[in-house]
């Protein structure tokens, strides 16, 4: 133990001995550690969307910094005078305006001084929904404020991080050897020592070569038409390039399927000019294309490499700097042109060529996997203990279908599950996690495998087996057919397919009762969004991905958590702002913001305010604002559902009640048409039926 953790843990003991309340003493001490400095703020950039571990960084730190602080130089922005606030919660950097940036301390993995310049500090934060890292520069007036800020910094992260990995002596996976006192996770091979095997090496050396990462600004997506599509997966690519000069102007194809002029409506070409254009990051890799806003770091477009049919440097009327990408939906039966400008027609060649070797990769990585992506990639297997151990299946017995969803873990499959002794396969979703997770990622991927395993509910998704001894590590669930609940309400939008105020009804009084069932277990869901909600035959609702969740302490209504997840802020009621408390009536809070998503049909809370600046707008009293089919006696639940006092919002069975009360009294029918099969039927074709006939079967006995 350090004398760092002994003097935090000496005080927090000195305060409780004098009787101080707990969430008092935890204030005390974590201002204790807060430390506040003044300087000038840099930027940042993307940097890398691969695991960056101690040793490569300390081959390749000090260049990471360098090329940084050119590209923020080449980018002529104005610099910042700025705030650093650093503290138990993470670190803060904010003008008189706005906040900047906020990372937590978990998410720091790295902090070193400039090596042309003692006055800067670097530091790279860690994306993992995203797979990507950022180097933030920030300069100092003198070089004594910066090695103390550095100091200060790296000793707060390391403290995070020797939590962190205390979670893993719960964890059902275990190893002999320890490190610094900490249990380690068991990957399946050690981290020194064994000899890889050939495909392993070969794997991992694809994964860390296929990565490009590049700024943007994004200009539009166009749709193609439905009965385009369909000749299109009838004839090849040349064909498909015919219905693309159909649409959006002459174009002319280059070798590997990229284009290579496109022309468009000058008001695009005007908006990109006069500097309205959104930008983004746009990385790409061989698990796919993913496209995130540069300053929000939320990601709003994601197509897998197998989906993008062309793509390259292209030219927009007089302009020769974009890149444009191809991409066909098979699950939607849709084709969309995605369109950007770069900086110049170098970055966007240099994007196409790397486009084209993250499809290369891919192809190489299916033939080393012979289209299985779940084969292992080492020798050895590591030791399963308690519940999880007789979850534990034959991964020879789960055959990949096609890919349906990515997320923090890694790609979602759907794939069948043949077991010993039954005739026809199932039907089921696995959940792989990508090659160089981090143990962070690791210790989050079994909380939610052991979590699944004690869960037994209509209305929640179903843990059906798992492969733990090896990686990849595999989480196989039910299937649930139409996917997220955020994904069907978007795509009925954009069919025209309104929702109705008997559904909106219908789904939340079922994600209410999954919640139930969950608070009975004393576990909170913390990520309550309908992004996480699943859509099954007959309206069926399901909560899934369970990450996030915590288990409330015996006696205790709630928790007080040092960090705050980031993609859950525009669903965080105001005491996670203001006290990082989560209970129930979180919970409540957010499952609102949750139906108005339904009745917005996959609206974005708060779209016009920055996320970084949520909390203060809802500190301040705002609240969303009421949807056209929520009726009003649905309203006044949700807005008693955001009262700001948690102690006056109902609870989960009150919640429920005020529903069924609403429902009434608006003499609202039950649901009368399964909205997925609305949305999706005219295009999921025979797969899709033969999905629903295994749906329908009853759960097999434990492998």
């Amino acid at each position: 133990m350090s004398a760092f953790e002994s003097e935090e843990q000496r005080l927090a003991y000195e305060l409780l001995s004098s009787q101080v309340h707990p969430h008092r003493a935890m204030d005390i001490v974590e201002r204790q550690y807060t430390r506040s400095y003044h300087a000038v703020y840099k930027g940042a950039e993307p940097v890398a969307a691969a695991t960056i571990g101690s040793t490569l960084w300390s081959i390749v730190g000090g260049q990471v910094v360098t090329n940084t602080v050119k590209k923020l130089k080449k980018r002529k922005e104005d610099n910042r005078r700025v705030i650093v606030t650093v503290s138990l919660a993470g670190l803060k950097l904010e003008d008189d305006q706005e906040i900047l940036a906020f990372e937590t301390l978990k998410t720091i993995t790295h902090v070193c001084l400039d090596p042309s310049d003692a006055k800067r500090v670097a530091y790279l934060s860690h994306y993992p929904r995203l797979g990507l890292f950022y180097c933030h520069i920030i300069k100092f007036r003198d070089k004594t404020l910066a090695s103390k800020f550095l100091n200060h910094t790296t000793q707060l992260c390391t403290q995070a991080k020797r939590r962190s990995f205390s979670e893993l002596g719960s964890s059902s996976v275990v190893d002999d050897d320890e490190d610094d006192d900490m249990r380690s996770v068991d990957f399946g091979f050690e981290d020194e020592g064994e000899e890889a095997t050939g495909i392993r090496k070969q794997i991992e050396s694809l994964y860390g070569a296929t990565v490009a990462i590049a700024e943007l600004d994004y200009i539009s997506s166009a749709p193609l038409t439905q009965v385009e599509l369909a000749d299109a997966y009838k004839d090849d690519c040349d064909h498909l390039q015919l219905i693309i000069d159909t649409h959006l102007g002459k174009l002319q194809r280059e070798k590997q399927g990229s284009v290579k002029s496109l022309t468009r409506r000058k008001s695009s070409i005007r908006r990109i000019k006069n500097n309205e254009a959104q930008h983004v990051i746009l990385i790409a890799s061989m698990e796919g294309i993913r496209v995130v806003d540069s300053k929000s770091k939320e990601e709003f477009l994601f197509h897998y490499i197998k989906e993008v049919k062309l793509w390259g440097h292209v030219c927009m009327g007089k302009e020769d700097r974009a890149f444009a990408f191809v991409s066909c939906d098979a699950h939607l039966q849709s084709i969309s042109c995605h369109m950007f400008f770069t900086r110049n027609a170098q970055d966007a060649r240099e994007l196409a060529a790397n486009v084209g070797k993250a499809v290369e990769a891919s192809n190489k990585m299916d033939a080393l996997q012979g289209g299985q992506p779940f084969m292992p990639v080492a020798r050895t297997k590591g030791e399963l203990t308690g519940a999880l151990s007789r979850l534990e299946v034959d991964r020879d017995e789960i055959h990949m279908l096609r890919p349906i969803g990515a997320g923090q873990f890694g790609v979602v499959f759907e794939v069948e599950h043949q077991l010993p002794g039954v005739p026809t396969p199932h039907i089921r979703a696995v959940k792989a996690l990508r090659q160089g997770a981090s143990k962070l990622h690791m210790i989050d991927f079994v909380r939610e495998a052991e979590i699944l395993s004690e869960l037994a509910h209509p209305n929640i998704v179903r843990l059906e087996g798992l492969c733990l001894q090896q990686q990849p590590w595999l989480l196989i669930e039910e299937l649930v057919p139409y996917g997220d609940l955020d994904y069907v309400l978007r795509v009925g939008l954009e069919r025209r397919v309104n929702i109705k105020l008997p559904e909106v009804f219908h789904y939340s009084l079922q994600i209410l009762a999954g919640l139930s069932y969950l608070l009975e277990k004393r576990l909170l869901h913390l990520d309550i969004a309908a992004r996480n909600m699943l859509l099954g035959a007959r309206n069926e609702v399901k909560i899934a991905d369970f990450g996030m969740c915590r288990r409330l302490p015996e006696g205790k209504t709630s928790i007080v958590v040092k960090e705050l997840p980031k993609v859950a802020t525009r669903w965080l009621a105001v005491e996670a702002f203001d006290e990082h408390r989560l209970s129930e009536k979180s919970d409540t809070w957010a499952f609102a913001v949750t139906v108005w998503e339904i009745c917005t049909q996959g609206g974005k809370p708060y779209s016009d305010v920055h996320f970084l600046q949520v909390a203060r707008e809802v500190r301040e009293g705002r609240r969303l604002e009421q949807p056209r089919v929520c009726s009003e006696p649905l309203w006044d639940v949700l807005m008693r559902c955001w009262h700001k006092k948690a102690e006056r919002r109902p609870t989960f069975k009150e919640v429920t009640q005020l529903l069924l009360d609403a429902k009434k009294r608006t003499e609202t029918p039950d649901a009368d048409r399964d909205l997925g099969r609305v949305v999706f039927s005219r295009t999921m074709g025979k797969s899709f039926k033969h999905q629903q006939q295994l749906h329908q079967q009853q759960r097999p006995p434990s492998p």
